[in-house]
């Protein structure tokens, strides 16, 4: 894994960065208007909203031509491939009309080639609701974010809810009688703040809890970019959720309550103590970072304001699979987006999807997407060991400090970089190799939460 180091001012001092280590620089901001908004770019908005559609169902079928069909069938009537069924459904999610008037353009779709068999409309809507097809979707979502993983590397995390066709009853005790609500799904996501691309997304029932969430978003997106810093809402503020960021190389920016404080329990963590300090004595230099989570809600607003803020399906199943398709749509989007405004090249499953004259983008910066070039990486992530007590720069052999404003990561999310950050121990002590971070971890985390 490549060692990052960022390069962040306390005061008038700045900490150089070691030597050989890959410098993060702050990106330019892009203009503002006068209300306080971001300017749109205009003439790479109107390319790319010309050709979206045609460009949507080319990068579509290229992400389906990636999926693994199941076994050879033995018995039984000849299923229909999964790559159509899926091209299908979220084709469906994106033109948002119901089955049987979606026909005509997958019907049009058949005869470009983008899918094999033409299935009918009861086949999809099967489709939906089957439980097959919600891992597949979770897999195409991870797969439509990796283009832009060299991009993104700064986070947000939040929730939203899409209301249902269902009806429930509730009692409503201040007018003393029952009344019906729609009912609804929740949609948890992780979203990078420069392009709204959504990394991670899990669907619940409407009632569930957002921090329980918080731990797995954090960690699928680990395992595909480089996070620098993850800003989220009070909501998810807790220890754990903390630690699980330190431990994937960033910094939580997590808001904390009103009636949040430092005392019992939380003394010993020495992390919940700095940030908490930051938050309430220097609310701008933390607003700094924190105001990144407002891209989560225009994200939200994307999603809803162009494919739909209601479901369609009727069953549970069929209903988290819709939700899923649409996330499947807005990535696409995105990355249709971002090949106009900044000449990314799309790679799905280490495949090259459009070239420069169907892009008609300027200066291509190609990024292989494919799981070919994730297993080195993964793989070295696994082997990585640290020392136990202290982090060290190989070079040089000295202990990495941070600062008490802001803190100078030079570490791979191992136990010895949550020991570090959680609790200040910062002893000069020579690495121990013996045991590696795998086996260390369990036993790392559980002493953590209980000190926590």
């Amino acid at each position: 894994m490549v060692r990052v180091f960022s390069e962040l001012k306390a005061g008038n001092e700045t900490t150089a960065p070691p030597e050989g280590a890959a410098v993060l620089k702050a990106r330019p901001e892009r203009g503002r208007t006068p209300s306080g908004g971001y300017a749109q770019s205009w003439p790479t908005y109107n390319s790319a909203q010309v050709v979206e559609k045609d460009q949507f169902q080319v990068l579509l079928s290229a992400l389906c031509r990636g999926v693994e069909e199941p076994g050879k069938q033995s018995t039984g009537r000849p299923r229909l491939p999964w790559r159509d069924m899926i091209f299908a459904a979220v084709f469906k999610s994106y033109v948002t009309c119901s089955a049987r008037r979606f026909m005509c353009d997958l019907k049009a779709a058949h005869e470009k080639g983008l899918v094999e068999h033409l299935p009918h409309y009861n086949s999809v809507l099967n489709a939906m609701a089957s439980d097959s097809l919600t891992p597949l979707l979770q897999q195409i979502i991870t797969e439509t974010s990796l283009p832009l993983r060299c991009v993104e590397t700064y986070f947000a995390v939040d929730s939203t809810g899409l209301s249902t066709c269902h009806r429930h009853a509730w009692y409503n005790r201040h007018k003393a009688r029952f009344q019906k609500m729609r009912g609804w799904l929740k949609l948890h996501i992780m979203v990078g703040v420069d392009t709204h691309i959504i990394t991670s997304a899990e669907v619940t029932g409407g009632r569930a809890n957002d921090n329980p969430y918080f731990k797995g978003l954090v960690k699928h997106t680990a395992e595909h970019f480089e996070i620098s810093e993850v800003s989220v809402d009070a909501a998810y503020l807790a220890a754990q959720n903390q630690l699980v960021v330190l431990m994937s190389g960033g910094v939580p920016y997590i808001a904390y309550r009103s009636n949040s404080t430092g005392d019992g329990w939380r003394a010993h963590s020495k992390f919940w103590n700095l940030m908490l300090d930051l938050y309430r004595n220097r609310r701008p230099e933390f607003m700094n970072h924190y105001y990144r989570r407002n891209n989560v809600e225009t994200t939200f607003h994307m999603v809803k304001a162009k494919f739909g803020e209601r479901l369609r399906s009727r069953c549970f199943r069929a209903q988290v699979n819709e939700v899923l398709c649409r996330v499947i749509c807005h990535n696409v989007c995105v990355v249709i987006q971002t090949m106009h405004r900044l000449g990314v090249a799309p790679t799905f499953w280490a495949e090259a999807v459009l070239d420069a004259d169907d892009r008609k983008a300027t200066s291509p910066l190609r990024v292989e997407g494919g799981r070919e070039r994730l297993a080195p990486a993964l793989a070295a992530k696994s082997a990585m060991s640290l020392p136990t007590t202290g982090l060290r720069q190989p070079e040089t052999g000295t202990v990495v400090s941070p600062n008490k404003l802001q803190m100078s990561l030079c570490f791979q999310p191992t136990p010895a970089a949550t020991e570090i950050l959680a609790h200040g121990e910062y002893q000069q002590s020579a690495p121990t190799r013996e045991t590696s971070s795998s086996d260390r971890l369990p036993q790392a985390i559980k002493g953590q939460l209980r000190m926590f």
